[in-house]
């Protein structure tokens, strides 16, 4: 019993020493009331300390929730920030390929106006081309037709001439072999690389020597070549001359 608030330290004393059994009703009541407040004392003790570490714990646990709830509103404020992020980063990005998307279209377009006009130009200059062409022919044409006119009345006008001269040959001569006049504005045909002359209304055909023929195929092909010469540029190639090929020139040498 050591260690008790007692108030009567004597009686506890002759408690131990005689064991309980010297004690008398009203020490014993006494000796019971002490214990019983000493009991209450105890209670109350433990109950207070009870109590104190309620409010600590309780106060550690509001605390605690106060952390949490701090701890929970940063990571909430957190995701916040990061979702509100992400939604900048969506819509930069967004833009960005939008931006992106309205330039290839704009390349696009470019690139399909810029071929549309070239082959716009392209198709004006091959009608230019071709209007050049058709007056240049058309000119060919009137040109030609001028000249062949000049040539019937030309033709008509040695036609007189011939029949004229050919009369008086054939009585100089006194022979029928025709004369042919030397004048070169007679109209040529040259059909199958057979060459004709042509008096008038359907003359005669006349049989002309080898010399003559060439004369009058030589003047032809260059009246044909000087009007193509008038109408195409020179070229290189008009200057250049074929050289001989080499097996040739070995087979020539001695």
């Amino acid at each position: 019993m050591c260690g008790t608030s007692l108030k009567s330290p004597e009686l506890w004393d002759k408690l131990v020493a005689t064991n309980g059994a010297g004690l008398t009703e009203a020490e014993q009541k006494q000796i019971l009331e002490e214990l019983n407040k000493e009991r209450a004392h105890r209670l109350k003790t433990q109950q207070e300390l009870h109590r104190k570490r309620n409010e600590v714990n309780r106060e550690e646990e509001m605390i605690r929730k106060r952390e949490q709830k701090v701890k929970e509103e940063q990571i909430t404020a957190e995701l916040e920030e990061r979702q509100q992020r992400r939604k900048e980063e969506l819509k930069i990005w967004l833009d960005k390929k939008e931006t992106e998307n309205r330039e290839r279209l704009a390349r696009e377009r470019a690139q399909i106006r810029a071929l549309q006009d070239a082959e716009r130009v392209k198709k004006e200059r091959e009608k230019e081309r071709q209007e050049l062409f058709d007056k240049e022919r058309e000119a060919r044409l009137r040109r030609a037709a001028r000249q062949q006119a000049n040539q019937r009345l030309r033709l008509e006008q040695s036609q007189i001439e011939y029949g004229s001269g050919r009369a008086t040959s054939l009585s100089l001569s006194g022979g029928s072999t025709p004369v042919l006049p030397t004048t070169p504005d007679l109209e040529v045909r040259q059909v199958h690389h057979h060459v004709h002359y042509h008096h008038g209304l359907d003359a005669e055909t006349l049989e002309l020597s080898a010399e003559e023929k060439l004369r009058i195929e030589i003047e032809s092909e260059a009246a044909i070549i000087g009007d193509e010469c008038r109408t195409r540029p020179v070229a290189k190639e008009d200057y250049l001359v074929p050289l001989p090929r080499q097996d040739m020139v070995k087979a020539e040498a001695p």
